[in-house]
């Protein structure tokens, strides 16, 4: 079962470099992507958002979203906070927008652009608007000659075959890319790795992928680095204190500190 619109969320900022105690953070103010009729995401319209030691963190100003939600919808969190690794730090400039999006199977996934061309895309990225030339889809290897074999087995045994092997099909400028399970490509400056091939099922594990353009900062090993913590479906989240309607917006919550 999907989780409920209410504990998802996708959202645009353009961040800015911040020094607080001299240590450096990212900072602005998010805005959901959502059509207004639609639930506005897990910590509201507008939340805060912050980037800081490789955490991405969205928090809810009650004065604005606490009435934002449609008809009787559940409220938003106070707070939500997710790893995302070292290569978003190391990739960030002024002037960047980047969008954040936990889908309903738990899944999440960032991407940053710069003047509209992909500068990194972490996680759940699959057909996303990544940019100029880019696209990424998931794909069956082998789909007729598999589909062929499913039914000429269930037609003999009474059962159909596992699904087929699952690919991401990766276009980056003029280059094509069909990748598996851990393996990794270049197409001129951009390198391309795959984590994890969707798993079908309800509601299923979307791809996870990195996509980043190279530079004597954004290395390829930082890229590896932050694709690990989006293995993972773990967020943390925590309610408006007193609001029970909150504590329902995660399929699953892993502890009492507010794990989902």
């Amino acid at each position: 079962m999907a989780i409920h619109q209410s504990g998802t969320f996708d959202y645009r900022v353009l961040p800015i470099q911040s020094d607080t105690a001299g240590e450096l953070c990212w900072r602005g103010k998010a805005i959901s992507l959502r059509d207004s009729s639609e639930h506005p995401g897990l910590v509201g319209l507008h939340p805060d958002f912050e980037l800081r030691n490789g955490w991405i963190t969205l928090s809810s100003v009650r004065s604005a979203d606490s009435t934002s939600c449609p008809g009787d919808e559940k409220s938003p969190a106070q707070t939500a906070s997710f790893q995302v690794g070292q290569a978003l730090a190391l990739a960030l400039q002024d002037g960047d927008t980047l969008c954040v999006r936990r889908s309903g199977t738990g899944d999440r996934g960032f991407w940053l652009s710069r003047n509209g061309r992909l500068v990194l895309a972490v996680g759940a990225i699959v057909d996303l608007p990544l940019g100029r030339d880019i696209a990424v889809q998931n794909v069956n290897r082998y789909p007729v000659r598999e589909l062929l074999t499913s039914l000429i087995t269930f037609w003999r045994w009474g059962k159909f075959r596992p699904s087929p092997p699952k690919d991401v099909l990766i276009s980056i400028q003029e280059t094509e890319m069909r990748l598996g399970d851990g393996e990794e490509a270049f197409a001129g400056p951009y390198y391309a790795y795959v984590g994890r091939t969707f798993i079908e099922g309800f509601p299923g594990e979307e791809s996870i992928v990195g996509i980043a353009w190279l530079s004597n900062r954004l290395t390829k090993d930082a890229v590896l680095e932050s694709v690990n913590p989006f293995l993972q479906r773990g967020i943390h989240f925590a309610p408006w204190p007193s609001t029970q309607a909150v504590g329902k917006i995660s399929a699953k919550r892993l502890s009492p500190s507010g794990a989902a």
